[in-house]
This record gives structure tokens, sequence and C-alpha cells, in this order.
């Protein structure tokens, strides 16, 4: 399950560095917002490739705890795009 997670993650990461302009039609294009896009981008296939490798790994603490950090960085993507968009 984990590796399946994993995968969506790198296939989304990817997406997004593809198509990031989609973003920008809620927020304004500047060189800082596209950094923040880049650098979510990159979070989230730092997550996948981490998902890919933890599934080999035999342990459901482990499978948590990614579970976990994957949700805390889209927490915080949400609540900093939320702000952006405000602005």
């Amino acid at each position: 399950m984990i590796l399946l997670f994993g995968c969506l993650l790198l296939l989304l990461g990817g997406l997004i560095l593809w198509k990031k302009n989609v973003f920008f039609q809620l927020i304004q294009h500047t060189e800082k917002n596209e950094r923040f896009i880049k650098s979510y981008a990159y979070q989230l296939l730092a997550l996948g490739i981490f998902g890919v490798i933890f599934h080999f790994l035999p342990s459901r603490i482990l499978d948590l705890f990614y579970v976990a950090l994957v949700l805390l960085a889209s927490a915080f993507f949400s609540i900093a795009f939320a702000k952006k968009m405000q602005s």
C-alpha cells in the first residue's frame, strides 16, 4: 500500500512541476510563488521516493511515520497556499 502511495506522490510531484500554471490561476504569478510551488513539488517527489524505500522495509511504525509526514507536508502547503490566495 505504501508503494502505491509513494508512486502516486511521485506522479503528482511530476505533474505539478510540469503543469504548475494551474496553480497560478488562483494566486499571482510571481517568482516567489513559483519557487513555492516548485518546492512543494520537490517535497512530493522526495516523499514519493521515501515511500518506495519504506515499502521494502518491514516496519509498520515506519509506514505510520511516513503517512503522518505526508499529511503534515500537505497541511503546511494547504495553509500557506490559502494565505497566498487571500493576499
